[in-house]
This record gives structure tokens, C-alpha cells and sequence, in this order.
């Protein structure tokens, strides 16, 4: 099996704002990152095209897509900052709460939305159900780079407290090749 995990384009958020779970927009640079992941794709078909359901991610998806159905799944989705999401990362690293949240930020929920464990569970989950039952595909996956690091750490039994060493590009193609008992990163391919 062969698994691609892509990551979405970039997007039009001001730098240094909190944002996991809220939609923002793709930046006016949409149309050319999409046609140069096309290109790099190059003409790839895929039996299986999942998607997180934010629109970033969703419009990328069935933009090359070719016709294929594309599921949505909402496991797919970036972390939920709570309600931490649409703020200043500089305001909000001067609360008390992002103190302890950021000394325990594996295990310690945002105010109001997810910790990185729980997220893990829910990606850990859509892998179970959805993707370890495809032995011979060839399957897309249209996601953010929080969960393309989770997959990645689960599937190569990497410690999560180095996950923030996996880079995760905009537009950043990578691929992993399954056997029955082997995995290996084929490439990794920036836009």
C-alpha cells in the first residue's frame, strides 16, 4: 500500500494567530500551489481520497481529485485550540493556562478544545477504521500538518515528544510505502 499525505496550501491568516479547527481562507496563491502539486503528482492515481473536512483542505482535495469521490472525515482535522483559536499566540502565551499547557501540552487540554493526546486518539482511530484495511491501494490523504506529524509518528512508532521535529510544509507531498511488516518514507516533495 502506498499512502500520501498531503498538506494543504497556504492560507490567507495573518502570521502569528492561533488557528486549528477554524476556517480559514487559502491564500490569493491558491491556484498556482494547486497546479504545482499537480504537476508534482504527476498524474498518481489513487483508489481512496480522504479529507479533512476544513475548507482548505476539502477544495484542495476535490480540486485533484479527477472526478474520484472524496470523503471527508472529521479525524482529519487540525488540533481545536478552543478558545484559544482566532488570538495572538503573543497574548495568549502570557496566561497562566498557556503556561501549564505548554509545560504538559501533550496530555492538557486548550481552554475548551483538545490536547495532542486526544487528537492522537481520534487520528489513531480514523487509521484503524479506514486505513490499515487497504492492502494493495494507493490512498490520498488531504489533511494539516498537526495530523500528517501524528500519522507519521504512529505509523513509525516515533516518540511524541519529538513530533514537532517532523517538518510539515504547505503543499508538502509525502509518501510512505507499506508492506505486511515494513514501512519506509519514500519522499517527502515541497512545493
Amino acid at each position: 500500500m502506498n499512502l500520501v499525505l498531503l498538506r494543504h496550501t497556504s492560507v490567507k491568516a495573518e502570521s502569528g494567530i492561533c488557528y486549528g479547527i477554524s476556517d480559514v481562507e487559502l491564500s490569493e496563491n491558491y491556484v498556482c500551489e494547486k497546479n504545482s502539486i499537480i504537476e508534482k503528482l504527476d498524474n498518481s492515481i489513487f483508489d481512496y481520497i480522504y479529507t479533512s473536512p476544513l475548507s482548505r483542505c476539502h477544495r484542495l482535495a476535490n480540486d485533484i481529485s479527477r472526478g474520484k469521490m472524496v470523503v471527508s472525515d472529521w479525524r482529519l482535522s487540525e488540533l481545536d485550540f478552543g478558545d484559544w483559536e482566532g488570538q495572538s499566540w503573543d497574548e495568549i502565551y502570557n496566561t497562566v493556562y498557556a503556561m501549564q499547557w505548554f509545560a504538559s501540552w501533550r496530555d492538557i487540554p486548550c481552554p475548551n478544545g483538545e490536547s495532542l493526546m486526544q487528537m492522537v486518539l481520534r487520528v489513531k482511530d480514523f487509521l484503524s477504521e479506514k486505513i490499515l484495511n487497504h492492502k494493495n491501494d494507493t490512498l490520498l490523504i488531504v489533511t494539516h500538518g498537526g495530523v500528517i506529524r501524528i500519522i507519521i509518528t504512529l505509523l513509525q512508532n516515533l516518540n511524541f515528544e519529538e513530533i514537532f521535529k517532523i517538518k510539515s510544509e504547505f503543499g508538502e507531498i509525502t509518501t510512505l510505502s507499506f508492506n505486511y511488516d515494513n514501512l519506509s518514507l519514500v519522499q517527502n516533495v515541497q512545493l
